[in-house]
């Protein structure tokens, strides 16, 4: 009796490793079937079923198994500045930053007059400081609190097959405050170009309910534009070679606020 039962035992220890590395083959396979069909939900339900199916592995199971590193939310404010570049002139200090900001909230207050029905969000990275700082002073002036969130609109960008693959799939609103049904969606970025990233984080957006407005607020317009967007308030509009980028410094991301024109070296 006793070497039937250590059989069983042995059987089911065999039974169970084989299941988890067929569950954990037929992830790898799913996770690549969405990164190429651009298909985040699909990898994210392969992953739950993982977690829920494979509880704990044999004791005596080693499968060496590389955890994922986290990836920062868009609310981690992650310098992505590149180094090959070369400055060439500031185009807004520090001062005329705020001033800048100044000016596109009296812009945003005329065009909304009231704070109810008002949503300020910033677009991961640096736009995200920068909605903080308008909504700021939308609260100055309508004298009671703007709701105030971030998103990060990777995942809904048509360039997504083609840029470097990340171990989350998931998109990653790092604060909603409130439904945006019926509401005016302040969009607020750092810089204006071709328009596919707006493009993105509007759909996001209706993603998630359909608001009376979105209105598009950017600190820098540099123009070589692929789609049919504007900004409704811009803080400074700039003309750009084809070799040239505009690069926002803010805190708490770097250390100053100003804004560069650059050239970039390859």
């Amino acid at each position: 009796m006793y070497a039937g039962g250590h059989k069983i035992a042995f059987l089911l220890n065999k039974l169970h490793f084989f299941l988890i590395l067929t569950v954990n083959l037929s992830v790898k396979i799913a996770g690549q079937i969405a990164f190429f069909l651009d298909l985040g939900g699909v990898f994210a339900f392969w992953g739950n079923v993982k977690s829920c199916f494979l509880l704990s592995p044999p004791e005596n199971a080693n499968f060496n198994e590389r955890k994922p590193q986290s990836q920062p939310l868009a609310g981690d404010l992650v310098p992505i500045m590149k180094d090959n570049c070369k400055r060439i002139q500031e185009l807004l200090s520090a001062q005329a930053m705020e001033f800048a900001l100044d000016e596109m909230a009296a812009k945003i207050a005329k065009m909304h007059p009231k704070a109810e029905n008002l949503i300020v969000l910033g677009m991961a990275s640096r736009g995200i400081p920068l909605a903080k700082k308008l909504s700021e002073r939308l609260t100055q002036k309508f004298g009671s609190p703007i709701e105030t969130g971030s998103l990060d609109a990777t995942f809904y960008r048509d360039d997504f097959h083609y840029r470097k693959k990340s171990a989350s799939t998931e998109m990653r609103f790092t604060e909603m405050p409130a439904s945006v049904e019926g509401k005016t969606v302040i969009l607020v970025d750092d810089v204006l170009y071709t328009g596919r990233s707006v493009r993105a984080a509007m759909q996001a957006i209706l993603d998630l309910g359909r608001p009376a407005a979105i209105r598009l607020c950017v600190l820098v317009d540099r123009g070589h534009r692929e789609l049919p967007i504007a900004p409704d308030c811009v803080g400074l509009t700039v003309e750009t070679a084809a070799n040239q980028e505009v690069r926002v410094m803010i805190e708490p991301i770097d250390n100053e606020n100003s804004v560069y024109l650059v050239e970039v070296e390859d």
